[in-house]
């Protein structure tokens, strides 16, 4: 099971530091992996005492976020279509590859950490038809998005009608709506 730590500077006063003075919670990670390496057992219990309250610390005061993998993909998914910052739990860093994920997690599709998202499939809730004849359209996961080419669809979008929104050049994205054409859109919500 993946699961990635999440923390702020908020979570180095759990342990009596101040933010710039100590170190981040990757390395504080490491300080936990470190007390494997100690011999002696007692040490290595204490070590392990101590820098596993520290991280019980940070959780329960949520300053560390503790989240699996499909919690992050899920994340993810609701974020798709906003630009976001370049960090590996967003999708960008092609150094997070996941070891073990087969051929189909990696053809476009919602995958590990370090895989980008360039598709998202989901069912129309509404449509409403602006005044400048370009449309809004909500999706069943609370997303919302706006036309904003002068593409003219042949058929009204209908509600349950399969919205397919992928990453296009140069940032946009298009939308396939009910099978239909694709209309350039930007997500508002």
């Amino acid at each position: 099971m993946a699961v990635v730590l999440l923390g702020s500077a908020g979570s180095l006063a759990a342990q009596g530091e101040t933010p710039g003075e100590g170190p981040d919670w990757a390395q504080d990670a490491e300080r936990v992996f470190a007390c494997r390496q100690l011999a002696d057992p007692a040490e290595k219990l204490a070590c392990f005492e101590r820098e596993v309250a520290a991280l019980e610390t940070a959780v329960r005061g949520r300053d560390v976020l503790v989240l699996d993998r499909e919690d992050v993909s899920e994340a993810r998914r609701g974020l798709f279509g906003f630009n976001l910052p370049d960090i590996p739990l967003f999708g960008s860093g092609d150094d997070d590859e996941d070891e073990g994920e087969d051929e189909g997690e990696r053809d476009g599709g919602d995958t590990g950490q370090g895989e980008d998202i360039d598709r998202l499939e989901a069912r129309l809730v509404r449509a409403s038809e602006t005044a400048t004849g370009r449309w809004l359209i909500q999706l069943d996961t609370g997303a919302r998005w706006q036309q904003i080419d002068d593409t003219r669809m042949l058929r009204e979008p209908r509600p349950d009608d399969t919205v397919v929104i992928r990453k296009a050049a140069l940032g946009s994205y298009l939308a396939s709506i009910g099978g239909a054409r694709a209309i350039r859109v930007r997500r508002v919500e």
